[in-house]
Formats: structure tokens, C-alpha cells, sequence
């Protein structure tokens, strides 16, 4: 059973390490380049720095239903049970005897010093909602576009304040 951990930490690892050491672009509507260079000094870019439009927000669940809150106002959808059980763990701080994909992507960005600088969910179209997460390591800032039921769960993971654009409240 260990070795299977390891493994399943190895090929993540795998994955995040040729992301940042490589500069590919990641996601599947990835328009702007995924790595930034010069990010120890801060010029990786207004677009990431920036929080000019979005706003801190808070994330509930009950069954499969995912409520995303910012002061007065929500947005909410419907995950799957998989996915439902991933956010609801990490929501409620459980760890359970196995670990899931999210619990070993955070360790894994734990035990290589990579950091979340920023998890958004940016936009919906065409019926989905569409969300980015930021993660540095030294010198460079990996861009990804992925789900918001996995931003949700890596940001709850991390203690990353989780960001939503303000004008689809």
C-alpha cells in the first residue's frame, strides 16, 4: 500500500515538476503562457498580482451542491459525489485512512516548496464556470485553468483565500 502512495506522489510530482521546470501551458482553454518568470520580485505579471474585480469568498456544501459566498450574495452548483466528497473533507478538516488526489497534491506541493499564491473562479460560459489557480516555486509562477470543484478543493487544502469575480455574483 505505501509504494502505491509513493507512486501516486511520484507521477504528480512528475506532472508539476515538467509544468514548472518546462513552461508548458496546462488546461484546456489556456490562452496566456503558464509560467512566469521573476515572480520572486513581483513582476509575473498585474494579472495575477491584481485582485481588481474579484472578492474573497467562502464555500459551503450539502449533498452535492456547492454554494460559493461572498457577503450577500451566492452562486451555487452541483458536483459529483466524488467530487462532493473531496470538497466536504477538506471543508470540514477530515483526513480519512487514504489519502485522495487533492490530500497528495497538497503534500506533494508541500514537500517541493510550492506555494498557492491565488485560486479564482474567473467566469461562466456556455453553462460552465471556469476557474485558475496560481502556484509558485522559487522563481516561477505555473498558470493553470482547471474545475472549480478542484480549485475549491486544493484552496481549502492549502488555507488559500479563495477568490470569485465580483460581477458573476
Amino acid at each position: 500500500m505505501a509504494k502505491k502512495k509513493e507512486r501516486s506522489s511520484v507521477l504528480v510530482l512528475l506532472f508539476i515538476l515538467i509544468a514548472l521546470g518546462a513552461g508548458f501551458a496546462i488546461g484546456t482553454q489556456q490562452k496566456s503562457p503558464a509560467v512566469f518568470y521573476g515572480a520572486e520580485e513581483g513582476s509575473y505579471g498585474e494579472y495575477i498580482a491584481s485582485k481588481t474585480g474579484f472578492v474573497p469568498a467562502n464555500v459551503t456544501i450539502s449533498g452535492t451542491r456547492v454554494a460559493i459566498e461572498a457577503g450577500c450574495r451566492e452562486i451555487s452548483f452541483d458536483v459529483t459525489e466524488d467530487q462532493a466528497f473531496s470538497i466536504d473533507r477538506a471543508v470540514s478538516g477530515q483526513t480519512g485512512p487514504r489519502p485522495l488526489t487533492h490530500d497528495i497534491m497538497k503534500d506533494v506541493m508541500e514537500d517541493f516548496e510550492i506555494s498557492m499564491l491565488q485560486v479564482r473562479i474567473e467566469r461562466f460560459g456556455e453553462d460552465i464556470y471556469y476557474a485558475r489557480m496560481f502556484m509558485q516555486r522559487k522563481d516561477k509562477v505555473l498558470d493553470l485553468d482547471l474545475r472549480p470543484s478542484d480549485a475549491i478543493a486544493l484552496s481549502l487544502r492549502t488555507g488559500s483565500t479563495m477568490y470569485i469575480n465580483e460581477t458573476m455574483l
